[in-house]
């Protein structure tokens, strides 16, 4: 028998004999791999053709994955006919994101004909796709949404509420309860946020369960109750993570939020990065503490640009009817903040702040 090892060999060449057998293992390995592969793609392939509707969209993500994007609308199509909701919500996300499928007649014809035939996701994924169109058709989507609704759907409710929210308010909530009920969390979220204002106590727990699915508003509007302490007393560090959720989730109003009460607490550098965001989106109280915050760091020129930016933004609220900005105004004058102190333009601006409705001269200005 051949040694393992032969002592004529030289080191050189066990290291060759070694890098092979290693490369055939690793070759042995991923072949493997995609035979496993390829078995389940087809495994779920075949249990979508044989009435297991859930799986068209699972094999559906697997042609994604390999950016066969024409083969996973067709098996989401097959799903979507056979009432399953994920491959309705692909059909629309596939359609809209991917401007070469935008075009595609049998995705809308597929979600219409399944509509018809009551299949509410279909109803609902249908009007988002009127929605994505250059010129979007709000009269049919919401016919589409309320149909979906109608039917069952919850995200249905949900995008109904969404649409209606600044004109119809009851419409709003009545869609959000609905939703809810029908197991959509981010509805609880918004049913929440809009009863927050006269039961507190009923509305934490709706805001809990759409925060807890990532809904931005919810866990802002969460934050504020407690913040202010809206039904079971002021719970600061409660409000903080509830406001970080939220400002990660895209709400710049809760990143103001916490900036301010960072910047409060002293903690500057965290509070920063929060402030600048807030005023990025032209939140004119959160300008004036980036300013504050900058001119105690010394950075007078940067300060300046942002106590200018806040008392435009406050002039123009100001001169619209607001009279907590006529003070914010006021106070810039009296204060000095990117203008030079003058008491007759404090004056002047805060007399404009009674008139619009503020009766206490010596008032503190409403922000944030």
């Amino acid at each position: 028998m051949r040694p393992l090892v032969d002592m004529g060999e030289t080191f050189q060449d066990i290291s060759r004999r070694s890098g092979l057998l290693r490369t055939l293992f690793l070759f042995f390995v991923l072949a493997i791999a995609l035979l496993a592969r390829g078995m389940t793609n087809e495994a779920l392939a075949q249990a979508c053709e044989q009435g297991t509707f859930s799986q068209c969209h699972a094999e559906g993500v697997k042609q994604m994955e390999t950016k066969s994007y024409p083969a996973a609308l067709g098996l989401f199509v097959r799903g979507c006919e056979n009432a399953d909701q994920t491959s309705c919500e692909a059909i629309a996300k596939l359609v809209v994101e991917r401007p070469i499928l935008r075009r595609n007649r049998a995705a809308r014809k597929t979600l219409k004909a399944a509509c018809e035939r009551k299949v509410g996701p279909a109803c609902t994924q249908h009007g988002v796709l009127k929605l994505s169109r250059r010129n979007s058709d709000i009269r049919r989507a919401r016919q589409d949404f309320q149909k979906g609704c109608e039917l069952g759907d919850g995200s249905g409710c949900r995008r109904l509420g969404e649409m209606v929210e600044a004109t119809e308010l009851a419409v709003a909530q009545q869609s959000y309860v609905k939703a809810c009920e029908l197991g959509d969390d981010a509805s609880c979220g918004h049913s929440g946020r809009l009863l927050a204002a006269t039961d507190a106590a009923a509305a934490v727990p709706l805001l809990i369960r759409g925060c807890d699915v990532l809904n931005a508003k919810a866990c802002g509007a969460l934050g504020r109750l407690h913040e202010l302490g809206g039904f079971a007393g002021s719970d600061i560090k409660e409000a903080e993570s509830a406001y970080q959720r939220a400002c990660d989730g895209g709400d710049t109003v809760s990143c103001g939020r916490l900036g301010s009460i960072l910047f409060r607490r002293g903690d500057s550098k965290e509070a920063e990065p929060r402030l600048r965001t807030a005023c990025k989106a032209k939140q004119a109280i959160h300008c004036t503490e980036l300013g504050e915050l900058l001119s105690t760091q010394s950075d007078t020129k940067s300060a300046r640009r942002f106590f200018t930016q806040a008392r435009v933004a406050n002039q123009r609220s100001c001169r619209q009817g607001n009279g907590a900005a006529c003070q914010n105004v006021s106070q810039d004058y009296q204060l000095g903040r990117g203008v030079r102190t003058s008491s007759a333009q404090a004056d002047r601006w805060l007399e404009r702040g009674c008139i619009a409705g503020i009766a206490d001269k010596n008032a503190t200005p409403v922000v944030g």
